[in-house]
């Protein structure tokens, strides 16, 4: 739970960042915006991950900066997690075992269902350590 809330933190705080940033730059522009207009799509940009696909370039400054800032803390919270669900998986096969041996079918049946799940969220944080590497290797030069 704690790896879940810090990475969930960090990324809270890269898309305010991004945000801030993007504000700061839009003033700095010398347009001052009419309120009725345009506080909604600054209240939503951020929510809605444009900062991420095709925001401000200081936006995507700002995630470069914090994401590369980061880069060991996130690698090793990812490898914590990873830590996690394969001794989570070697317990649900014990547990699978004793139940087999117990012919407890329907136990069986709900432990096959956290199998899955812990193999689909297994294939999931791979996929994100993937992703991790390739983005730190294409924008992070230090």
């Amino acid at each position: 739970m704690k790896t879940r809330n810090l990475i969930g933190g960090l990324l809270l705080a890269g898309v305010v960042t991004a945000g801030a940033a993007g504000t700061a730059i839009a003033q700095a522009g010398g347009s001052s915006p009419t309120p009725s207009s345009s506080a909604p799509t600054t209240a939503t940009a951020p929510a809605t991950g444009t900062a991420g696909k095709g925001g401000t370039p200081a936006a995507k400054g700002a995630r470069q900066d914090f994401v590369c800032g980061h880069q060991d803390q996130l690698a090793d919270l990812l490898a914590q997690r990873t830590a996690l669900q394969a001794s989570r998986l070697t317990l649900e096969k014990e547990a699978r075992q004793a139940a087999v041996a117990a012919h407890a079918d329907a136990m069986v049946a709900k432990i096959d269902k956290r199998i899955a799940q812990t193999t689909k969220a297994q294939a999931q944080v791979a996929t994100r350590t993937q992703k991790l590497t390739a983005w730190e290797a294409k924008h992070c030069t230090g």
